[in-house]
């Protein structure tokens, strides 16, 4: 049952509070195993598959949303992704306030047009997207933190079970649900995704998936940096290409063909921040911003890819922090996809061992749910402090904590794959099976 709970590391008499309690669990285990033999196998069979309950959750989440809002941003891009799948195909951009990938208006599209070979209301169609959105991000959630585990050797299944639970539990999927912007999340899943290919040295299939983010949402190809995690330049140059030439062929057909306000729109910008004191931006409100944003998210993920600092989540972790930091609106649901990549890591890294400090980093979080609440002159300054401050605590977190080998993207194989190398100092967990546990 201890492996089933929580990941122990290989010296247990290293961490005796943390080993008292799991025998405590144990002890129960044991007496309700004795005592009700089915139910105990039973809880074991849930704890250990995450994924149906996590999913489950995501749809009550995302259909429990989506009939709180039968109106606002989805409408408006279920509405544009309709007519994408008529006779304005490269049109669909016509709308400036369409501010999402053509991949994710196509899917919408395909969507939109199934609910009407069905006659769905507009409430069930809400609901229906909702659910659809929850189970989606979920999904993504669960496999991300799987391979993010398994990358690092950490428990798989505690690292689907705090993810999941954390976005679910903490408020994360349904803010951005009922903001009315999923895609938020997604494109930070599908990014935080694409790191664990680059740990496994599967560059190509990494560069796919930052072009499917950016297909999302234009954002996506900010992250693009973690690419840089691999050693050979030749590799890094071209898998980075590839994600560029990748991400404006999405985009191409629109600009040329067709018409595209996206570019035009401006946002109102409030008052009060740091951004007033910067001539160059006084009195800017669009996509000026935006492009600096980019180029300095971008460049800062792939300075610490290259740099190895720290696991190539953390250049993700990066990216979006330095987007956030440079942006002046930062309205809650940006928020979301930092914290969702966060958490990711917190779940993951060999670098925080016990399971309290992986919810020291990553419960705190959800409270970026209430920041609506908080005087907006107040909060945003907190939230500068947030985004410098939590990645350069993760940074020094693994540099200081693992070993050379594994802040350097762990060990290079025969085959060229980034291989975690188990040491005594990493933290090393156990499997949540009995099988699969090794011993030392």
């Amino acid at each position: 049952m201890n492996e089933a709970l929580t990941a122990a590391p290989r010296d247990a008499s290293a961490s005796p509070p943390r080993a008292a309690f799991t025998d405590r669990l144990d002890a129960e285990f044991a007496l309700l195993a004795s005592r009700r033999p089915n139910v105990a196998r039973a809880f074991t069979a849930w704890l250990r598959a995450p994924l149906g309950t996590l999913l489950a959750l995501g749809i009550i989440v995302g259909g429990t949303a989506g009939a709180m809002r039968q109106d606002g941003d989805q409408v408006r891009f279920r509405r544009a992704a309709a007519d994408m799948w008529g006779t304005g195909f490269f049109d669909v951009f016509h709308d400036g306030w369409i501010q999402v990938g053509p991949l994710y208006v196509l899917a919408l599209g395909g969507f939109a047009h199934a609910v009407r070979w069905f006659g769905l209301s507009l409430e069930l169609t809400s609901v229906a997207a909702g659910a659809i959105h929850g189970a989606l991000i979920m999904w993504l959630a669960c496999i991300t933190a799987r391979r993010a585990a398994r990358a690092s050797s950490t428990a798989r299944i505690t690292a689907q079970w705090g993810v999941g639970g954390l976005l679910v539990v903490g408020g994360l999927l349904s803010n951005a649900m009922v903001a009315d912007h999923p895609e938020e999340l997604v494109v930070a899943l599908l990014c935080a995704l694409a790191a664990t290919y680059v740990t496994a040295g599967r560059p190509g299939i990494a560069a796919l998936l930052i072009i499917l983010a950016t297909g999302v949402k234009q954002w996506g190809i900010t992250c693009g940096g973690v690419l840089g995690a691999e050693r050979r330049i030749r590799d890094v140059l071209l898998f980075g290409t590839v994600a560029a030439v990748g991400s404006v062929a999405l985009y191409a057909p629109f600009l040329v063909w067709g018409d595209v306000q996206t570019f035009s729109f401006r946002w109102p910008f409030p008052e009060h921040t740091w951004f007033e004191a910067l001539p160059l931006f006084h009195g800017a409100s669009g996509w000026s911003i935006r492009v600096v944003q980019g180029a300095a998210s971008g460049l800062a993920g792939l300075a610490v890819a290259r740099s190895r600092a720290g696991t190539p989540l953390l250049a993700i972790l990066t990216a979006i922090s330095v987007r956030l930091a440079l942006d002046p609106l930062r309205l809650t649901y940006y928020w979301m996809a930092w914290a969702a990549v966060l958490a990711v890591w917190a779940w993951s890294t060999p670098a925080l061992r016990l399971v309290r400090s992986r919810l020291a980093f990553s419960a705190p979080t959800a409270l970026l749910t209430l920041v609506d609440l908080v005087p907006h002159g107040v909060v945003w300054h907190v939230e500068t402090v947030l985004a410098v401050a939590v990645p350069a605590a993760c940074l020094l977190i693994e540099r200081r904590l693992l070993p050379p080998t594994d802040v350097e993207s762990h060990t290079r194989t025969a085959d060229g794959t980034l291989m975690h190398v188990p040491t005594q100092r990493d933290g090393l967990t156990r499997e949540m099976t009995r099988g699969s546990t090794r011993k030392p």
